[in-house]
């Protein structure tokens, strides 16, 4: 088997294929709805190709299908 080669997006990108701002993918990491990124050196970091090709399909099922939103009636 042949090594899979690893492609990293970095910011501006992750912008551009996901069509949301810089500071709404921070906080989405924060609270784990969006992939977290990697260090790739210095101050420089980037998310994962498969990671972000990944949310946009949960994202797009869940527009198709949007899970149900369960809160608790507080008495």
């Amino acid at each position: 088997m042949g090594a899979v080669a690893l492609k990293y997006l970095r910011l501006p990108d992750v912008i551009e294929r996901c069509g949301i701002k810089k500071s709404k993918i921070y906080d989405d990491m924060e609270t784990g709805d969006f992939p977290k990124n990697y260090q790739l050196g210095g101050r420089a970091v980037g998310w994962l190709e498969s990671d972000i090709t990944a949310w946009q399909q949960k994202q797009i099922k869940n527009a198709e299908h949007p899970e149900p939103d369960i809160k608790q009636k507080s008495n």
